[in-house]
């Protein structure tokens, strides 16, 4: 789990102000039979301390009413994010029954609208499962389970008629003491629109288990995916991480996320793989956001060849407004970010307008070629830096990582690098290319782009090529930009983790 700490304190009233976003305008449930529409949720959970049944309560009300949106809007699938139901803030181990549930296996086709015969099965889960049967839509949601004496942070799938078709247990549990971290598994389930999906959870999207299962060696291509996000700067942001992530594994991916900024938490999306970003929210003042997107069924690049509709021509960012009008609401202290420390990376830093140049360190060396405009005499400069070794992940996990990349940097200590303002400086020209060694197949590396607002910015290639027993890794930017705050590859390096606590 990658965090969603406290939320409103409000009470939750009659009515919930869900604003819709679309990628497109959903009409019914006539789309393409190439397509499937899917919906997730940004939310920021209710929470009443030291109240689990009233914590749930409130917050499987407000799930009722994005189930009842999104299908009235033709949506297929509905995802939702990780704690969205019990906040971060569930109490320890002893006290935890009253904020759990039994959630029956997908082997005992249990509908739990229309069946009470399983004890503990709780009320929230009944709910849920009655709004999908009511509402004809699939249901993903992220719960807190019980299991005999273990608890897990689970999520749960129903079809259209209420009935759990999944259950997934994390077993990457990230600084959640409440929870155990059961044995690996790999999970899909299949829908009557023709997709099987997989399912994540947190930290998952980092980590090789079971996300290498299900991509390199199941070859499934669409998954769901509930998380809270810890935001760290500059590499690791939810959108930032989630469309890199997608793009390399090229799946669509329907993230959902816990939306507490204050806490670090944010950011939610639909990402049509190597097509780029269909639709995504990062800062916000709206707490409950519905993202609706029409998906392509098949990520074979081919489809879109008999593509009628245009939807195949996305680009990262062609439903954004410009740059300029999102910083005119962007509020900078609106998210508590965390930094890297970069005490262990080489770096050099771009003083003048051209740089070409070989940075190592330990390992791995990378190239650069930057040109850029406007290199004036603020304190706000760049540094390209490299990255070979292991780093902390939160207390629990010492994590392998490789990063070569272009990041801004607010003075002129590298302590400062990680900023993310707006200035004078156009890249004209950025090719960043390095080679990795034997262990790249056991490895993932996905490229690495963020602009001021803590979004990914468009207009850049990304190329794998195999030499030999080598990979060569290239990132180019295609057109100048202004928007530059990170521009390269980060290397998870499964091989090196260690975990600190069990």
């Amino acid at each position: 789990m990658m965090m969603c700490e406290k939320l409103s304190m409000l009470m939750f009233g009659l009515f919930l102000v869900i604003f819709v976003t679309f990628a497109y305008q959903v009409t019914g449930r006539e789309e393409s039979s190439s397509y499937y529409t899917a919906a997730v949720v940004a939310h920021t959970p209710f929470l009443k301390e030291d109240n689990g049944p009233l914590t749930l309560k409130e917050n499987a009300d407000a799930y009722i009413k994005y189930i009842e949106e999104a299908s009235q809007h033709g949506a297929d699938i509905i995802v939702f994010p990780e704690r969205g139901l019990t906040s971060m803030l569930v109490p320890d181990r002893p006290q935890m029954d009253l904020w759990t549930t039994v959630i029956p296996s997908a082997q005992d086709e249990y509908v739990p609208c229309t069946r009470s015969d399983i004890k503990d099965v709780s009320e929230t889960l009944t709910r849920l499962s009655c709004a999908a049967r009511k509402n004809r839509i699939y249901v993903v949601v992220n719960i807190a389970e019980k299991d005999g004496i273990y608890y897990h942070n689970s999520n749960v799938v129903f079809d259209r008629t209420g009935k759990i078709i999944a259950r997934y247990r994390n077993v990457n549990v990230y600084e959640e003491p409440s929870f155990d971290k059961p044995t690996a598994e790999v999970v899909t389930f299949d829908t009557d629109f023709g997709v099987k999906f997989g399912i994540l959870i947190g930290f998952d999207t980092l980590f090789s288990e079971p996300a290498l299962n299900l991509t390199r060696m199941l070859d499934v291509s669409n998954i769901v995916y509930s998380f809270a996000w810890y935001s760290e700067v500059p590499f690791l942001t939810p959108v930032q991480v989630h469309a890199g992530w997608a793009y390399s594994y090229d799946v669509n991916l329907l993230a959902a996320g816990c939306h507490n900024p204050e806490w670090g938490s944010s950011g939610s999306g639909i990402y049509w793989g190597r097509d780029g970003v269909r639709n995504m929210t990062m800062i916000s003042n709206l707490k409950h956001r519905l993202l609706i997107s029409r998906v392509p069924k098949n990520r074979n690049p081919q489809s879109c060849a008999a593509d009628t509709e245009g939807d195949c021509t996305t680009t990262t960012h062609n439903y954004m407004p410009p740059l300029p009008d999102w910083h005119k609401t962007f509020d900078y202290n609106e998210i508590k970010l965390y930094h890297v420390e970069f005490t262990e990376f080489g770096y050099v830093q771009l003083n003048d307008t051209q740089l070409a140049q070989t940075i190592c360190q330990n390992n791995l060396c990378c190239d650069f070629d930057i040109s850029a405009e406007g290199i004036d005499s603020t304190p706000v400069n760049y540094r390209a830096v490299v990255f070979d070794g292991i780093r902390p992940y939160g207390y629990t996990l010492v994590g392998g990582a490789r990063v070569c990349g272009l990041i801004q940097c607010a003075n002129e200590s590298i302590t400062s690098c990680g900023s993310f303002m707006q200035t004078n400086t156009t890249f004209t020209h950025v090719t960043i290319r390095a080679t990795f060694g034997e262990d790249y197949s056991s490895t993932i590396t996905f490229p690495s782009v963020l602009n001021p607002a803590l979004l990914p910015f468009d207009h850049w290639t990304f190329t794998e090529e195999e030499d030999g027993n080598q990979t060569i890794v290239t990132m180019i930017l295609t057109e100048p930009t202004s928007e530059l705050v990170t521009f390269g590859t980060f290397s998870r390096v499964f091989s090196r983790d260690k975990w600190i606590l069990p």
